[in-house]
């Protein structure tokens, strides 16, 4: 969720003012995100905060792994707590890397604080770039049935989408899994999830 195209100024400042007590609650469909993908292959946890779940990644045995966050202090909280990753900060994620490169990318969150559809879109046209031919994009965002945008508590937008309004943002994928889960959210309060699961097609994008 911090490496929205938008985040510049007040913005950054609020996550640089959160990174060193935040701690994000959203889990991962692990086992799912596993299948079929070797011990080798090249991940990218997209807005990877502090680095919650590419540690976990790493833990379960992945060992070609980045994180890349544009908040600088969410990226030195993530060097405190696990110096064995690969965390990068980076004020422009979109500029990070060449086309066809990850064998997967998992955003865990990250569309929850883009509150613009077509920003979304952007970000999601870069992930598909960045990712092989039959590359697996892995989004876990929270979601709502009526879509529910607000302020949270620590200051930040966010947007509980519609499901439908994730699924119609993965032009150039073909969608293998859409599971809706409940999850918790920051302030403890009961929420639902989208996990969608789709690989990258080799034509064109549009």
């Amino acid at each position: 969720i911090r490496t929205q195209i938008h985040t510049q100024g007040i913005l950054m400042d609020l996550w640089q003012d959160v990174a060193p007590t935040i701690d994000f609650s959203l889990a991962i469909d692990l086992p799912r995100f596993s299948q079929g993908l070797a011990d080798s292959a090249r991940i990218l946890d997209m807005g990877c905060g502090y680095g919650r779940i590419t540690e976990q990644l790493q833990r379960a045995g992945y060992r070609n792994l980045y994180g890349v966050d544009a908040s600088a202090a969410m990226i030195s909280r993530g060097r405190e707590e696990f110096p064995q990753l690969q965390l990068l900060h980076s004020d422009d994620p979109l500029a990070q890397f060449p086309a066809d490169h990850f064998d997967a990318i998992l955003a865990c969150a990250v569309l929850t604080c883009i509150p613009c559809q077509q920003e979304r879109s952007t970000l999601i046209r870069q992930l598909w770039q960045w990712l092989k031919p039959g590359g697996c994009l892995y989004l876990a965002e929270f979601c709502h049935v009526d879509g529910v945008r607000f302020m949270s508590g620590f200051g930040i937008d966010m947007w509980h989408s519609r499901p439908a309004e994730l699924r119609a943002l993965l032009t150039g994928f073909s969608i293998e899994k859409d599971e809706i889960r409940t999850e918790k959210t920051l302030s403890g309060q009961t929420a639902l999830s989208c996990h969608l699961f789709a690989r990258k097609q080799a034509s064109f994008y549009p």
